[in-house]
């Protein structure tokens, strides 16, 4: 399935939306050139390259993020491989931002670590503004989310002079499957683990890069909780495969539980017969639901044996 750009990822994280606000634009920073080396007061985000010096300990650390204990900020990291994501830096504008109704402060190009970035300042909200780090390594990309509360002066400085304190250590090894949230057996399939990028897990047959009519399984985790409604999460995932060349589609085999959801969507991929299996779960413990999802357009019936042979050992850790 085709990933989300990051501008468009960034603009629905902050929900915006034009607006009549009085906004204040945060105090610029001063740092260009950012040649951090990682401290033993840095930390690292969970299953990225991406460190930081916090300014308290009342902090929260899950995959790619880190959430204040008191909700006033948030920080996210969208780590995705370059030949995924062909966005640059130059991509990474004012103009951009301002399109989809955000406000912005400033934009400034700088380097971290030796590679180039651009750093902005935003609000789309009158309660919440942001600062976003893009850092353009060619083969991975980084985005940096940091969200805050907009009233809080005091707090902002704080999240700024953090983004400042960054460190990107593209040789840092990071074992995405080990940090996985999910547990999955694969054995005695033909799917093997590929990459990690844009915060999908990609198995393709033998591990290889696969073309887009090759079977795929991806595996995500995202935002939920023990109240979302995996029938309405399933029927949006439906409506995106129109977007993506799939049509004539027939729901079968269609399962639920308390807390999850399985099912096959038959139909065609540009005129060939296709099939999407899906498996969807939730756990009222957790605040975000693990997601999977596995298409084949040509052996279709001994692809769709393996897909729910997988999807029988798919569960959270």
């Amino acid at each position: 399935m085709k990933k989300v750009i990051w501008v468009i990822i960034a603009c629905n994280i902050l929900n915006a939306q034009k607006k009549d606000v009085i906004y204040t634009s945060p105090p610029i920073a001063s740092a260009i050139n950012l040649n951090n080396n990682a401290t033993s007061e840095h930390i690292n985000i969970p299953n990225t390259k991406i460190f930081f010096l916090p300014f308290d300990k009342n902090y929260k650390l899950s995959n790619g993020a880190m959430v204040s204990g008191s909700n006033n900020y948030s920080l996210t990291v969208l780590e995705s491989d370059g030949s995924t994501v062909k966005n640059t830096i130059d991509d990474f504008s004012k103009e951009s931002f301002e399109s989809k109704g955000l406000k912005v402060f400033d934009e400034k190009f700088i380097t971290v670590n030796g590679v180039k970035s651009k750093i902005i300042f935003i609000q789309g909200q009158p309660q919440l503004k942001g600062a976003i780090l893009f850092i353009d390594n060619k083969t991975e990309k980084e985005m940096i989310t940091a969200m805050y509360d907009a009233s809080d002066a005091l707090l902002e400085n704080k999240v700024k002079d953090m983004l400042y304190t960054v460190v990107y250590n593209k040789n840092f090894s990071v074992d995405y499957l080990g940090n996985a949230n999910y547990n999955i057996n694969i054995s005695g399939t033909k799917f093997r683990f590929q990459k990690y990028t844009s915060n999908f897990y990609n198995f393709t047959e033998g591990g290889k890069d696969a073309g887009i009519l090759e079977p795929n399984i991806i595996i995500s985790q995202v935002p939920g909780s023990g109240n979302t409604d995996l029938k309405s999460f399933f029927e949006e995932a439906k409506k995106s495969l129109l977007k993506y060349g799939f049509g004539d589609l027939e729901i079968k085999n269609i399962s639920e539980t308390k807390n999850s959801l399985q099912a096959e969507i038959h139909g065609k991929f540009n005129g060939r017969p296709s099939v999407c299996y899906y498996k969807i779960m939730k756990d009222p413990e957790k605040n975000f639901i693990l997601f999977l999802m596995a298409s084949s357009k040509q052996d279709t019936e001994q692809d769709l044996l393996q897909f729910k042979k997988i999807g029988a050992t798919f569960s959270f850790k």
